[in-house]
């Protein structure tokens, strides 16, 4: 792992992470860390050419991202939804049929 050591505060390190480490830790592709880091999203430096993230920054990104829980009451997150599915065919036209001679 790449990175170099840094005082963050009185007897605290942090080590800097290049975007391939960071693709490596979230499972993301070393294209979409860069993709976030040029739109603003991910804060980074660019250190002799090289770009270089605080972990707290990665931490701070993934918390700005986080998905909502639902609660009991909520209607539920569209992401997790399934639409109902709708009859097609011969079928559902009978189903439509009985429904229409139930209900004159």
């Amino acid at each position: 792992m790449t990175g170099r050591l840094l005082r963050a505060g009185p007897n605290q390190t942090e080590r800097l992470l290049c975007p391939r480490d960071i693709a490596e830790r979230t499972g993301l592709s070393y294209h979409a860390v860069l993709r976030a880091i040029h739109r603003g999203e991910l804060r980074a430096f660019r250190l002799c050419g090289r770009i270089r993230v605080r972990p707290s920054d990665v931490l701070t990104w993934m918390e700005q991202n986080r998905i909502a829980a639902s609660g009991a009451n909520s209607g539920g997150s569209p992401l997790f939804s399934t639409a109902p599915v709708q009859e097609r065919g011969s079928l559902a036209a009978l189903r439509a049929l009985e429904i229409g001679e139930a209900n004159p």
